[in-house]
């Protein structure tokens, strides 16, 4: 999941022992989904807050945390 942290509060308000909290980085893989999300909600909605993320993302992007939980990363690496 991604969250928009617009306060840089949200380790705050959520249960560390479940999920870890990651930046989403320039040119990885979680930038590339989150932005196509993004332009998909843009397309499907002409939200105006998606357009603006989209045209200031340089802006943006260090205000996404990546949620993943605990348990589905430990999956992710026993399949590999």
């Amino acid at each position: 999941a991604y969250v928009l942290d617009e306060a840089g509060d949200f380790d705050l308000r959520c249960n560390l022992d479940t999920v870890d909290l990651e930046s989403v980085r320039e040119g990885s893989p979680e930038e590339e989904e989150l932005l196509g999300m993004l332009r998909s909600h843009l397309e499907l909605t002409g939200s105006p807050k998606a357009a603006r993320l989209l045209e200031q993302w340089q802006e943006y992007r260090g205000h996404f945390v990546c949620v993943m939980p605990v348990e589905y990363r430990k999956i992710l690496r026993s399949a590999r």
